[in-house]
């Protein structure tokens, strides 16, 4: 799943849960964006239909009408096309879905790469949660799009600046404080989690929107066991902290000090879910200032 995906959780459990997130990360905040014009969603078929339903509810949940109605011809188009690639050793297929959003006139504006992955072969016609996932990112960008399009100043009606149509990504920078090989194997087991659920990566901070740190703390406690925290930083691009995910537990000190093999997958599968959840929540334009869509 990408970008805006968070992962389920099914049923209610009274359990304690190793190191789960301790805390709430930002509330989520709708846009209110009425306009003109809006956008026809047309989506491939070779994706299910609840494909475009998704990026539709994810335009009109921020206030911009949008349809697939094949039948509308005003306003603008965001097309989206797949490409599934079947590995032969029966691995989970990897859909490559590509987002091009026009003018009203045809002219094109941007495009948005999304590389999504499932848990079992099949997975795309069996679960469509993460496309439909994938749908919603790309909607929340186009609605970001449009907000910073409609701040770009005019003068005489021309813009004065180009407007990015750029995709939020994020840049891991690793882990510090682990020991053992704790830093670079939490970094390789959340770095692939987060893959798997589609988080779209930056090659650099430069070209990030968002970066992740991890910063670890192991507290010997006595009969051989070191109380241990985890804390995983959200920044913006200009350095400034947009939300902190927490862990604690116990762990036996001998498991610290070699391999951490299964205890970083278990660490950073609790820490996958806040991660996602902040990193939609902040990827998402909270600036509720009217939009108007450009005339035709």
């Amino acid at each position: 799943m990408i970008g805006g995906a968070a992962l389920a959780l099914a049923g209610c459990n009274t359990l304690p849960r190793p190191f789960a997130h301790e805390g709430p990360v930002t509330e989520n905040q709708l846009l209110d964006l009425p306009s003109g014009k809006g956008v026809r969603v047309v989506v491939t078929p070779k994706l299910p239909p609840a494909v475009a339903a998704a990026a539709v509810k994810a335009l009109t949940d921020a206030g911009i009408p949008a349809s697939s109605d094949p039948f509308l011809s005003r306003g603008f188009v965001l097309l989206a096309d797949v490409v599934v690639e079947e590995p032969d050793d029966g691995r989970p297929e990897t859909a490559e879905v590509v987002w091009k959003l026009h003018e009203p006139d045809g002219r094109p504006i941007g495009k948005i790469d999304q590389r999504i992955g499932g848990g079992e072969a099949g997975w795309i016609d069996s679960d469509p949660g993460p496309l439909t996932s994938a749908a919603r990112d790309a909607g929340k960008q186009v609605v970001a799009y449009f907000q910073r399009r409609a701040e770009v100043a005019t003068v005489d009606g021309a813009t004065e600046a180009a407007v990015a149509f750029a995709e939020p990504r994020l840049y891991f920078s690793g882990v510090t404080g682990a020991p053992g090989d704790g830093n670079e194997s939490l970094k390789r087991a959340l770095t692939y989690i987060l893959r798997q659920a589609g988080m779209p990566f930056a090659d650099s901070s430069e070209t990030a929107s968002h970066q992740l740190n991890g910063r670890v703390e192991a507290t010997p406690k006595g009969q051989g066991i070191s109380d241990v925290s985890v804390v995983w930083q959200l920044t913006d691009r200009d350095g400034q902290e947009v939300s902190k995910i927490s862990q604690r537990n116990p762990v036996p000190t001998a498991n610290l000090e070699r391999r951490w093999g299964e205890l970083a997958f278990q660490v950073s599968g609790a820490a996958a879910d806040g991660v996602l959840d902040a990193f939609a929540t902040v990827s998402q334009p909270v600036d509720r200032r009217p939009l108007a869509l450009p005339p035709r």
